[in-house]
This record gives structure tokens, sequence and C-alpha cells, in this order.
């Protein structure tokens, strides 16, 4: 089964935003189970972090949206929330993202 991080606006005031952007468009299928491999770090960490991906599609409005394992994507956002009510993330929590 197929599972996203958790969902949550990105919000570059409150979150550390890594953009990456491919010379060929990837399938979401394949950066879904990329994603799934991350289980194991997301399970020992208590920061909160997403993931939006710019659909490739031309026919599609150029907006960010959740990652479909059907479509194809040209730029992926991931980001992870530096603090929360618990206090500020670790240096490893971050070093690890």
């Amino acid at each position: 089964m197929n599972t996203a991080p958790e969902k949550f606006t990105i919000d570059p005031r409150i979150d550390c935003v890594i953009t990456l952007r491919f010379d060929e468009s990837i399938g979401g299928a394949e950066i879904l189970e990329e994603i799934n491999t991350w289980n194991d770090l997301q399970t020992t960490s208590a920061a909160r972090w997403s993931c939006e991906s710019l659909n490739a599609n031309i026919d599609v409005a150029e907006d960010w949206e959740e990652l479909h394992p059907d479509s194809r994507y040209s730029d992926l956002q991931l980001a992870i929330q530096l603090a929360s009510r618990r206090g500020p993330i670790g240096v490893i929590e971050l070093s690890d993202f």
C-alpha cells in the first residue's frame, strides 16, 4: 500500500523547504515508492514533513499538488516543520531530512 507523508500545507514561514527540479518528468508511483522507504525515519522523528509536486502535464493547472501515482511531475517540494508545541526540531532530525 502506498502511503504519503502526513498532509499539511507547506508554509515557508515555519517549514524548511527544499525544491527539486527534474531534467525529465518522474512518475508519481516512483516518487511514492521512494518516500515509502523513508517510513523508518518518520517513526523515529516527531517532526512533521510534507511533499508537494508540480504536475508535468501541460493540461493541468501549474499549482503544487499532492502526489498521485498515475501522474508525472517536473518539480518536487519537500518540507519539514521546524518547530511545534513540543519545541524546535533537533539537529539530527534536520540533518536526516
